[in-house]
């Protein structure tokens, strides 16, 4: 008990005997019984706490697994390339828009767009008077 083999602790004894008065006999033994009874409970207090982490803790369990395999998978799904279709629209069929150095002035019709002069005004087919 607390590291205090036999021997030792009949001496304590025998010197508390000597020194505490017959007297005050009954209130030392009042308090230690105070003593004993409050380590008691807090030796349980910490006990039941003890049980009450390690229920959480396995209620706790699935959530962590479930929780690191989602993070798993979105680690792998980030971890793969990601194709590049340049000019199509993933929702329509193959072929659907051109494809080339060229391609967006396919689709706009840029080269046959009328030009503009220096001040952003457009030029139209007809000639001024």
């Amino acid at each position: 008990m607390f590291g205090i083999s036999g021997d030792e602790f009949l001496v304590i004894l025998i010197v508390a005997i000597l020194v505490i008065p017959a007297r005050d006999w009954p209130d030392v033994a009042r308090w230690l019984a105070r003593v004993v009874k409050f380590f008691r409970n807090l030796i349980w207090k910490i006990s039941d706490g003890v049980n009450e982490i390690k229920d959480q803790a396995a209620l706790e369990e699935p959530i962590t697994k479930m929780t690191q395999q989602v993070m798993d998978d979105a680690r792998a799904a980030f971890a793969t390339p990601i194709k590049k279709n340049v000019g199509a629209h993933r929702d329509a069929p193959a072929g659907a828009f051109p494809r080339g150095p060229h391609a967006i002035e396919d689709c706009v019709g840029w080269a046959s767009a009328p030009t503009t002069k220096g001040n952003g005004i457009k030029k139209s087919g007809a000639k001024k008077k």
